[in-house]
């Protein structure tokens, strides 16, 4: 695989937003402006009040020994590392000190992906939203840029539905016919990072010029046993701006 020459220098410093680092982290415009992330409000909005077990029908998919501390501190280990070595050479990639980290290389290779970088901001002025994409790829075979969002661990059954009052819940408008559960939300996610860059202003006229086709989206799993890519289906892609709406 080859990345278009220009492509990964395009994507990088064409980015509206970036994380401010310290003890105050927000989403910020280079002239200053902070913008809300999406993570909560999609908790808030659009995500039903019921409760999800995420260890049930985990027996298969057990976390093997070796990371002390929280899943949560694991995540952010893992993006961390995936985003500093995203444009880092393939020797470098499979030299990464977390497993999870290999995982994740190994299973873009597999699916004809090409890390271009990590942690691309992305925003929408009118709607004042703001977040990242964990990962943005080249697939040669079909000439796409692919957000990637990543989730490790996760070992439970993905698609077992949130309840309430012993009943299973949908998620809110617009995507109230979708289950509310684990799958779901992450794809649910993932359709508004999509959206997100897919509507940046000029964005397929610039990408033009480099060959790509279109913007497309997956959803990885990974943990120590195995990885799972899943690409971004129809029904979230239509419903990627009308979720943003529901945020603002």
């Amino acid at each position: 695989m080859t990345i278009p020459r220009g492509l990964k220098k395009f994507v990088t410093e064409s980015a509206p937003v970036k994380l401010s680092k310290g003890a105050f982290k927000a989403f910020k415009s280079e002239s200053g402006r902070v913008f809300a992330g999406i993570t909560k409000k999609l908790q808030q909005q659009l995500y039903s009040k019921g409760y999800i077990n995420y260890h049930c029908g985990a027996s298969e998919r057990q976390t093997k020994p070796g990371w002390k501390g929280s899943s949560f501190k694991r995540g952010k280990a893992v993006d961390s590392q995936v985003s500093r070595l995203a444009s880092a050479s393939k020797a470098r990639q499979e030299k990464a000190t977390l497993i999870y980290s290999r995982h994740a290389f190994s299973a873009l290779e597999k699916a004809g992906l090409e890390p271009i970088c990590g942690q691309r901001g992305v925003c929408d002025e009118t709607l004042g939203l703001a977040t990242a994409c964990d990962l943005v790829c080249w697939k040669d075979s079909s000439k796409q840029l692919v957000v990637i969002e990543m989730k490790t661990g996760f070992h439970g059954d993905r698609c077992l539905p949130a309840r309430h009052n012993g009943k299973p819940c949908r998620m809110s408008s617009p995507c109230q016919k979708a289950t509310d559960c684990t799958l779901n939300r992450h794809l649910a996610q993932l359709a508004a990072t999509h959206s997100l860059l897919k509507n940046e202003p000029g964005i397929y006229k610039s990408l033009k010029k480099f060959g790509v086709e279109a913007i497309a989206g997956a959803l990885l799993y990974i943990d120590d046993s195995c990885s799972e890519l899943h690409d971004l289906p129809a029904y979230w892609v239509r419903r990627g701006k009308a979720i943003l709406k529901t945020l603002r």
